[in-house]
């Protein structure tokens, strides 16, 4: 599947979801460079805004409104309608194999780089 094992690019990844009695935390997407980042909420039934962050020459933010409105209210049900279809031979999935032992690969790789020796 993969050409090796991944190098280190600067890039740190960072996603958290959480959910409990006392709170719920929303599905957010962090992506930090050398050079900048951005923070994103992917669900439709979360914020519909995206932050860039620029470190250049001076530190600033821009944010942009995505639209949503050709979107259902509730991103579930069109991938479990999918799911279904491809279940039962309706519909070829929308990700190759391929690709999501690819997008598997540099999860993992991630999840190596973080790891600590002795852990």
């Amino acid at each position: 599947m993969g050409n090796g094992p991944l190098e280190n690019t600067g890039l740190t990844y960072y996603y958290e979801r959480g959910a409990g009695v006392h709170g719920e935390t929303a599905c957010e997407t962090r992506i930090y460079g050398e050079k900048g980042g951005l923070r994103l909420q992917f669900p439709t039934w979360d914020s519909n805004e995206i932050e860039f962050f620029y470190g250049q020459d001076e530190p600033h933010k821009e944010r942009i409104t995505v639209d949503m409105s050709a979107h259902p209210a509730d991103d579930n049900i069109p991938l479990v309608e999918h799911f279904l279809d491809c279940l039962e031979g309706k519909a070829e999935a929308m990700m190759p194999l391929e690709r999501a032992g690819k997008h598997l690969e540099i999860l993992f790789g991630i999840l190596e780089s973080e790891r600590k020796p002795g852990q």
